[in-house]
């Protein structure tokens, strides 16, 4: 009896000894494994070497500062500096984006984990009674009978041909891809909250020239009705004096309904229900970055987290096919459990209840009906239409750096004309009424040129804010390191959703 027990117990060590190198075996095999995807090399775009459109900017500054630098922070606004912290910190569309790097990091976990051994434990008690009809020459009193188990199970796939790798490296890249996903969001978002800020401003402004209007437009009926009234002047020019001054009140409602819409969107960018909004500076007071220094366009390809999110996708769809080519080949696994069975539970854990089992399985697809060459066709084609999209992308943020700075280079000439031309019709304005009231000319001069002189003035204010906006566009289409301090900051806040 005690031969058995050191034969049974020298057995035991040696599978232990064979299972060790086995998988020690395996696990190296796995590290050493083919890669069947293509070797990846970055598209080639032709990018030019500078901007149709050069700002000026002065030569001490260095244009990497500007990328990196909070540039809403030069408007000298408190107000609009809340604002975006707020929106970085609260805007939910913001928060849908951390959750889904979240979500395709827990994708990654799971497709890596097949790199690794799978083992678990398992115990059970099974209670069987047999037939008497199918198995008659069992005696009765062995047809029902518990099973006790406990034991390790382990299951491991050879990755030979990399498969499993080249799914985890594209499962990585497509990680990648959405943190500069979520890094667009944090760009959309501070631009969008910006020029939120800069209209509703605009629309302030606008206000306050239409509620002005509107208060010389009723003296100046007040002055057509006397005249009227005192046989001076006919009903007609009463009747325009009139006219005039309801348009004012209609511009007023039109702006009183645009400001409270204006505040409310702006309440939702930041994460709160439609309210009010705080006021900060003026648009005439806000600061005005004299020198823009906006480097050169093959820069875009290292500040533009859209274009990363192109290579990034591109490089998963590359390994893809790495992932195609390998199921070709046959898949290999091993699999295997060792522990203890006995019919009685007080003998689960002696000597006799060893048991164990290993096995290995080969499987190689003969004939699939085309579905392997049609997958590496999917593969390749994916490929293809990422390779298109990662320039494309290039050629629109060239595009649109382009637009913003032609855009952004006239509407600061704009303002300076459109100021010019304000004050030309306040002089205007001025004569006018000085010929009507000496009798030289007849009221639809003067009606002529405050109706001049309003639009010139609401005009200006729209010009202000799209040299405003045209700079924040152009901050937005230029990217830069801001996006990754400003997602960071975004990250450090927490709340109760989970």
């Amino acid at each position: 009896m005690k031969n058995d027990s050191k034969n049974e117990a020298s057995y035991t060590d040696k599978m232990c000894l064979i299972f060790s190198v086995t998988l020690g075996v395996t696990i190296i095999l796995s590290l050493t494994s083919c890669n069947m995807a293509p070797k990846f090399h970055r598209p080639k775009v032709e990018i030019p070497n500078h901007y149709r459109v050069e700002l000026k900017s002065n030569p001490d500054t260095d244009h990497k500062s500007f990328a990196n630098i909070r540039w809403w922070e030069q408007f000298h606004d408190p107000v609009l500096n809340d604002l975006i912290l707020n929106a970085l910190s609260n805007n939910n569309d913001l928060k849908i984006a951390v959750a889904r790097v979240q979500e395709y990091n827990g994708i990654l976990g799971v497709i890596s984990s097949e790199l690794f051994p799978q083992i678990g434990a398992n115990l059970n008690k099974t209670r069987q009674q047999l037939s008497l009809e199918t198995i008659q020459t069992i005696p009765s009193s062995f047809r029902r009978f518990n099973t006790y188990a406990a034991t390790l199970n382990a299951a491991y796939e050879l990755d030979i041909w990399g498969r499993i790798r080249s799914s985890s490296d594209a499962a990585y890249n497509d990680y990648l891809a959405q943190i500069e996903v979520r890094r667009t969001v944090v760009l959309m978002l501070v631009t969008r909250v910006a020029s939120s800020y800069i209209e509703l401003r605009k629309l302030d402004n606008q206000l306050e020239i239409s509620v002005s209007t509107l208060t010389s437009r009723i003296e100046a009926e007040r002055i057509a009705k006397a005249r009227f009234d005192e046989g001076l002047t006919s009903e007609l020019e009463y009747k325009q004096a009139q006219s005039e001054t309801e348009s004012a009140i209609i511009a007023i409602k039109l702006y009183e309904i645009l400001i409270p819409q204006q505040e409310n969107l702006i309440s939702v960018l930041v994460g709160s229900p439609p309210g009010l909004i705080e006021r900060g500076l003026t648009l005439e007071t806000l600061g005005m970055p004299p020198n823009i220094p906006v480097g050169i366009p093959s820069e875009l390809l290292y500040q533009r987290p859209d274009i990363h999110q192109a290579e990034d996708e591109l490089v998963a769809a590359n390994f893809r096919i790495g992932v195609a080519r390998a199921a070709f080949f046959p898949d290999i696994s091993l699999t295997g459990y060792y522990g203890n069975q006995s019919a009685e539970l007080h003998n689960l854990l002696t000597s006799k209840a060893l048991a164990f089992g290993t096995a290995a399985n080969l499987f190689q697809p003969l004939f699939t009906g085309g579905r392997l060459i049609s997958q590496l066709e999917i593969a390749k084609a994916i490929k293809s239409e990422a390779c298109y999209r990662y320039r494309q992308t290039i050629l629109n943020a060239l595009q649109e750096v382009n637009d913003d700075l032609i855009a952004h280079k006239i509407n600061l000439e704009l303002v300076v004309e459109q100021k010019k031309q304000v004050e030309i019709f306040r002089r205007y304005r001025y004569l006018a009424e000085l010929q009507y009231n000496n009798g030289q000319s007849d009221y639809l001069n003067v009606l002529d040129a405050e109706r001049r002189l309003f639009e010139a003035q609401l005009l200006l204010a729209d010009t202000e804010a799209n040299s405003f906006t045209s700079l924040i566009n152009l901050y937005k289409a230029l990217g830069g390191g801001w996006i990754i301090e400003a997602d960071n900051f975004s990250m450090m806040v927490t709340d109760g959703c989970i």
